[in-house]
Parts: structure tokens; C-alpha cells; sequence
């Protein structure tokens, strides 16, 4: 049986921005408006019509990543190794047959002009070590970004049931100094966090007038790997964990809900069930 390789990854991401794709596609897939798309992230995520309705713009480049200074928040990418790349669902597509330790060839369209450029990919280690592990999607909403979900096992919630210094609904006033009120300018932000560097928020909070000045220490992807392998070692039967997360992380991080459960459904049994309900509980209380 021929061994599966990870899929490569980039530091930069996209962004549905056109409402008019709202109008378009099934109720279900509203959950993605405006929503960042991590040039990381597996196809198996999205709905294939979703991806093939928005072009592929790149809204925001880690300054940490390999892509950092190459390309650009704005660049509409053409073609990679020659591949045609009319939406989103053509650059994942695209993204399967690239191989990590390479020099991949890159055709953008920047201010109207194409460019070719050369993108060195560095190995599946250095990538999780560099890449940022934030955990905050947002909105632009009244002429303000809100907060729209906040991620577990990130840098702004560790483990299930954590509290929060950042909640849904807030409102983002400022990071690292620099106000925050557009989605162009939270991009622009986001963009500039570091693993292991303090992230400076103002917020306000949801119901509130206060602003509050809260620190974030921005974990990478090593870390959120480790915290994603402590919760299912702890809350699902460990035999069918060590399944599962050797397949996820791995591979691609991702995993289909129905072989999910039927391979964890192999491994329950009442004591399990028991296990779990205790430190839900303990955790609860705390």
C-alpha cells in the first residue's frame, strides 16, 4: 500500500467577501460568509460549488511564512506549475500535487500586471513550527469587526470549556497598536502575528461600553496539534485516539465525520462514557 504524504501548505490565506455568493448557494453554506480560507486547509472542508464561485485573492501573507515578501495581500493567482487557477476549488485541487522541499512556480495577477514568482516551500516541520494558531474569525458588521467565533485548542482558548479573554460578539477596536475597522485592516493585522510573540488586543466587549486591553501569546501549529492530542487522549477511548490523530496529523488534518465515529464507536463502552462525563464535570466546576 502506497504511504500517504501531507499535503503542503502555505501562510497565506483568502477570504469570502462578495455577498452576492450568499445569494447564490444553499442556505448551509452561509456559515462561510466572510469568512477566512487558509491556503492550509483541506477541500474536504468546504462545498465544492462554495469554492468554485470565489476567485482566488489572496487577503493576508504571514510575514513569518515562506510567501512573506513574494506575494502580496491583493495578488490573484493565475496558475501554480502550470495549472489554471479560476477559483478556489482549482487552487486546492492544484495544492494535492505539490510536494513539500520544492520550488513551486507561482502566476499572479498584481495591479493589473502578471508576475511570475518563485515560492520555496520548506518542509512539513518548519512549516507547523512557523505558522500562527490564532483561533479568532471576524466579521465586518455596522461599520465595526466583530467577533464571530473563536476557535478551541488556539491562542485564545487552549482546552474545551476554557475561559475566554476575547468572546464572540465582542468588538476588535485595535491590534498592536493599530486601529482595527475594516476587514482590510484586521487582515493586514492578522497577518503580522508570530508564533511565541505577544499579540496586543483592545476590545470591546459584547453588551458593554468599556474597552478592555487584553495580551494573547500567539501559539503555532505544533502547539495546537499538541492541544488537539491531549483533548482526544483524554475525552475519546484512547485506543481509537491513537487511530485517528496518526491519520490527522499526518496526513492533511482532516477527518471525515462518519469514519470519525465509526472507528471511535469500536472503542466505547460504559466505562469510557463514565470517564468522560467525570471530567466534563470536573471541568465544569472549575
Amino acid at each position: 500500500m502506497k504511504k500517504k504524504l501531507p499535503l503542503v501548505n502555505f501562510g497565506f490565506f483568502f477570504r469570502n467577501t462578495d455577498p452576492l455568493i450568499r445569494k447564490k448557494l444553499n442556505k448551509v453554506d452561509i456559515y462561510y460568509d466572510q469568512d477566512i480560507i487558509h491556503a492550509r486547509d483541506n477541500i474536504n472542508f468546504y462545498r465544492f460549488t462554495y469554492l468554485k464561485k470565489i476567485p482566488a485573492i489572496i487577503r493576508g501573507v504571514f510575514i513569518n511564512s515562506e510567501s512573506h515578501k513574494l506575494l502580496k495581500m491583493n495578488d490573484l493567482i493565475i496558475s501554480i506549475e502550470g495549472y489554471k487557477i479560476k477559483n478556489l476549488y482549482d487552487f486546492f485541487r492544484a495544492k494535492t500535487k505539490l510536494k513539500w522541499n520544492t520550488t513551486i512556480n507561482f502566476e499572479v495577477k498584481r495591479n493589473n500586471q502578471s508576475k511570475k514568482l518563485k515560492i520555496p516551500l520548506r518542509s512539513f516541520e518548519e512549516w507547523k513550527e512557523n505558522y500562527p494558531r490564532v483561533g479568532i474569525d471576524v466579521k465586518e458588521q455596522d461599520n465595526q469587526i466583530n467577533v464571530s467565533d473563536i476557535a478551541n485548542f488556539s491562542s485564545v482558548t487552549f482546552e474545551l470549556l476554557d475561559d475566554r479573554t476575547i468572546n464572540n460578539g465582542d468588538i476588535i477596536i485595535s491590534l498592536n497598536g493599530k486601529k482595527i475597522k475594516t476587514l482590510k485592516d484586521w487582515d493586514q493585522g492578522y497577518s503580522t502575528l508570530i508564533p511565541n510573540k505577544l499579540a496586543r488586543f483592545v476590545i470591546q466587549p459584547k453588551d458593554s461600553s468599556k474597552k478592555i486591553k487584553t495580551n494573547i501569546k500567539i501559539i503555532n501549529f505544533n502547539k495546537f496539534l499538541e492541544l488537539n492530542r491531549k483533548f482526544c487522549m483524554s475525552y475519546w477511548p484512547k485506543e481509537g485516539a491513537k487511530i485517528l490523530l496518526k491519520e490527522y496529523e499526518e496526513y492533511n488534518f482532516y477527518l471525515d465525520e462518519k469514519y470519525k465515529s465509526k472507528v471511535l464507536a469500536k472503542f466505547w463502552n460504559k466505562k469510557n462514557t463514565d470517564t468522560i462525563i467525570k471530567k466534563v464535570i470536573k471541568k465544569l466546576k472549575k
